[in-house]
C-alpha cells in the first residue's frame, strides 16, 4: 500500500511539473526581436498585451485563449505588463489558474515608455492592447482596446484573407 501511495505521489508531482506553464522573462529588445521575426510565413501571430490587475484584459482573455483552437494558422503570445517582482506570487498563479497554455512572456522593464512606441507608433501605453502580425505579407495591425469574442474573430478573419 505504501508503495502504491508513493507511486501516486511521484506521478502526481511529475504530472504537475510537466503541465506547468512557464512564464519567460524578457527585456524589450527580445520582445521587438520576437515581433520582427515570423518563422512560419503562413501564420498570424497575435501579441496580447495584458496584466493581472487589468480588468478589461481579464475579461477578453477567454477569447484569446480560444483563438488558436479555432484557427490552426494563428499563434497567440501573451505579453504580461506586470512588474517582474510579481512573477512568482501573482503572474504564474494567474497563468496556471486560467490554464494559459499559449506562450506567456513578462517584459522586465522599469521604463515602459522607452519601448511602447517601438512596438507600435500608435500605442499610447494603455492596455489591453493587441498587435497582430501577418507573417505572409509582414503587415502589422494594432488595436488599443478590449475585444469581445465576435470582434476578435472578425478581425482575425479579415487579416487571414489573402
Amino acid at each position: 500500500m505504501k508503495r502504491l501511495v508513493l507511486i501516486f505521489l511521484i506521478y502526481t508531482r511529475c504530472s504537475i511539473i510537466l503541465n506547468a506553464q512557464e512564464v519567460e522573462v524578457i527585456k524589450y529588445p527580445q520582445l521587438l526581436n520576437m515581433i520582427d521575426q515570423c518563422e512560419d510565413g503562413e501564420k498570424i501571430i497575435v501579441y496580447n498585451f495584458w496584466a493581472t490587475w487589468c480588468k478589461p484584459c481579464i475579461m477578453e482573455l477567454p477569447h484569446f485563449l480560444d483563438l488558436d483552437k479555432k484557427y490552426n494558422d494563428v499563434e497567440v503570445v501573451f505579453v504580461s505588463m506586470d512588474m517582474v517582482e510579481q512573477l512568482e506570487n501573482r503572474v504564474k498563479p494567474f497563468v496556471k489558474k486560467k490554464n494559459m497554455t499559449q506562450r506567456v512572456v513578462l517584459v522586465d522593464e522599469t521604463d515602459f515608455n522607452a519601448f511602447i512606441s517601438k512596438v507600435h507608433p500608435n500605442w499610447s501605453g494603455a492596455i489591453p492592447a493587441t498587435l497582430m502580425v501577418n507573417c505572409r505579407d509582414k503587415k502589422t495591425y494594432f488595436y488599443e482596446k478590449q475585444f469581445d469574442e465576435q470582434a476578435l474573430f472578425n478581425t482575425v478573419d479579415k487579416i487571414r484573407k489573402p
